[in-house]
């Protein structure tokens, strides 16, 4: 091999050796980032929303409103359910606000977790809250960190921390989510439910006369439901 044929070889060596050490810093650069985003605590599952906090009126474990307001609203809700979240942040409110706070109307949620088990684990996480009177406030967190269905966000890891956030007794409120105490209640509001004709969650019965989910109406609809019944009590 003549002498300018060593030396192009040589280059091309040389060539390929410098794209060679690129290539393993740029690998090493993509690991490096990915690490970053994956680290224990940056997954936004881990990260938690905490709502306004608000003043209700006339609570009573998971009911709003005085026993002898002349109409009930009942609905069955699951905490996974996104018109469920809409109807608790959206309409809820506004019936609080017209006719809750007067005494005219009263709230009651009842349970019909039908999503998946974390939609179980979430209600009954809810009513380990009620417990120690804290069931509103831990529902708001609740709503306000649904996420996709099963996507872990109501494991028993999440449901803990978000007692935390409250300043609940962890002793307590952690027996009672490990021994999944109120099952029984809550599959017997399911069963409830379904043999009242529920189909799906966000469904309410005003009065008995049933309002069928999923999808909430709006505020108006509820008005024309609640004053009527309010007109047939009088």
């Amino acid at each position: 091999m003549s002498k300018r044929a060593k030396m192009i070889a040589r280059r091309r060596r040389q060539k390929r050796q410098r794209r060679l050490i690129s290539a393993i810093i740029a690998v090493g650069a993509v690991v490096a980032i990915a690490a970053l985003l994956i680290r224990p605590g940056s997954d936004p599952n881990g990260e938690i929303i905490i709502p306004e906090k608000r003043t209700l009126p006339f609570v009573e474990g998971t009911s709003l409103g005085r026993l002898d307001a002349a109409v009930v609203i009942e609905e069955y809700s699951d905490f996974q359910c996104v018109y469920c979240r809409y109807f608790h942040e959206n309409i809820l409110p506004q019936i609080i606000a017209t006719y809750i706070a007067n005494g005219q109307v009263r709230y009651e949620y009842r349970q019909f977790p039908i999503l998946d088990s974390e939609s179980n684990t979430a209600a009954n996480a809810s009513l380990c809250a009620a417990e120690q009177d804290r069931f509103w406030e831990y529902a708001d967190l609740l709503f306000a960190n649904q996420a996709d269905v099963g996507s872990g966000t109501f494991s028993s890891t999440r449901l803990l921390a978000f007692a935390e956030t409250l300043d609940l007794d962890q002793n307590e409120f952690s027996s009672c989510v490990n021994e999944e105490r109120y099952n029984s209640k809550v599959e017997a509001e399911s069963a409830a439910a379904i043999a009242n004709g529920v189909k799906s969650p966000t469904t309410f019965f005003i009065n008995g006369e049933i309002i069928q989910g999923p999808e909430p109406p709006p505020f108006a609809d509820f008005q024309l439901e609640i004053e009527s019944a309010l007109q047939q009590t009088d």
